[in-house]
């Protein structure tokens, strides 16, 4: 898991620009964001949901290489939404009512544009584009 978590990294940090601030938008949501909210299980499931993304990703790196396979990662964005959809209509007024709401509209709609890229990502790759993400077209 240790040359997957390497391979990895190497394969992240190996993107284009754009596609890195993409990646640093999602990690400030889902890994950064939620520890303001500790106290709330919302963000408990949203950490638990990178968390198993993660290694999800890092193990199709492993498997397979940093391609783009790796949307399948971000499957567990599915319940994910669900979930905070689905409590949205639940919130409870407290101190930081307002940006709770503000962070979890964000996480639904960021993981939402994610599971789009990831599934336009997959079906390529299961048309045969088995290039690296690091590679560019030419």
């Amino acid at each position: 898991m240790i040359r997957g978590t390497i391979l990895f990294h190497k394969g992240l940090f190996g993107m284009a620009w754009p596609w890195r601030i993409w990646v640093g938008l999602l990690v400030a949501l889902n890994l950064i964001a939620p520890l303001a909210f500790l106290g709330r299980p919302d963000a408990l499931w949203t950490l638990a949901a990178i968390g198993a993304a993660a290694v999800s990703m890092v193990a199709l790196t492993q498997a397979q290489g940093f391609i783009r396979l790796l949307g399948l990662g971000h499957i567990w964005w599915v319940p994910l939404i669900w979930y905070l959809v689905s409590r949205s209509a639940l919130s409870d007024p407290g101190l930081n009512r307002d940006w709770f709401v503000l962070w979890r509209d964000a996480v639904v709609a960021a993981n939402s544009l994610s599971l789009v890229i990831d599934a336009s990502d997959v079906v390529r790759y299961l048309a045969g584009d088995r290039r690296s993400l690091t590679e560019t077209k030419g």
